[in-house]
């Protein structure tokens, strides 16, 4: 990606990549919905939105250089805060299981369940070292990149005070992990990403 002055834009039922020195957008896609929540990764740019009468979430992956549609789906069922790693996302769902989403496809490679209906909600997401974790107060679990199996990390059991309300990992690729425009039901003040960056750009989440 450069480094021009350009903006993505979401508006009802399209997305644009918008160059502001030239005042004319870069390249410009028809998507279903309106556009609540944009966030990028590499060449991935990821559109969060919902159809028009807000009953239903669906979600866009482009070459955010290009403007190619990757795929669409209204499988995910809800917004949620995207954490990238390599070719994939890694996030929490509506259903409170951990999910990894491969990032050309958009198809999940898994779903699992990590606590129960209470304990789950003290749980935060993080990457860090490309390494994937959930953690809490209490505890502490490493995610298997590739079953979604989950181990407990006994070392880092209890090691806060308080509970935790929220976690990002350092020096990795984390412009996604927004959590402000969650919830506002894709309509005004929606969320939008800058000049197509990832951030750090070493292919963290």
């Amino acid at each position: 990606m450069d480094n021009k002055s350009e903006v993505f834009l979401g508006q009802k039922k399209s997305i644009a990549r918008y160059d502001l020195e030239q005042q004319k957008p870069t390249w410009s896609q028809k998507i279903d919905g309106i556009p609540g929540i944009i966030t990028t990764y590499n060449d991935y740019l990821f559109v969060q939105g919902t159809n028009k009468w807000q009953t239903k979430h669906v979600h866009h992956m482009f070459n955010a250089k290009m403007g190619e549609l990757l795929w669409k789906s209204d499988k995910i069922k809800s917004y949620i805060v995207p954490h990238y790693l390599n070719s994939s996302m890694f996030f929490v769902n509506i259903s409170g299981k951990i999910c990894k989403l491969d990032l050309d496809s958009g198809k999940i490679q898994f779903e699992e369940k990590f606590a129960g209906v209470f304990a789950r909600s003290r749980f935060r997401l993080f990457i860090s070292n490309n390494k994937v974790y959930l953690t809490s107060k209490k505890k502490t679990l490493l995610v298997d990149q590739q079953t979604g199996t989950l181990t407990e990390v006994e070392n880092l059991a209890g090691y806060t005070e308080h509970h935790i309300t929220t976690a990002c990992g350092v020096g990795m690729d984390q412009i996604s992990n927004i959590t402000a425009a969650m919830g506002h039901g894709g309509g005004e003040g929606a969320m939008v990403a800058g000049n197509g960056g990832g951030g750090g750009g070493d292919g963290g989440g």
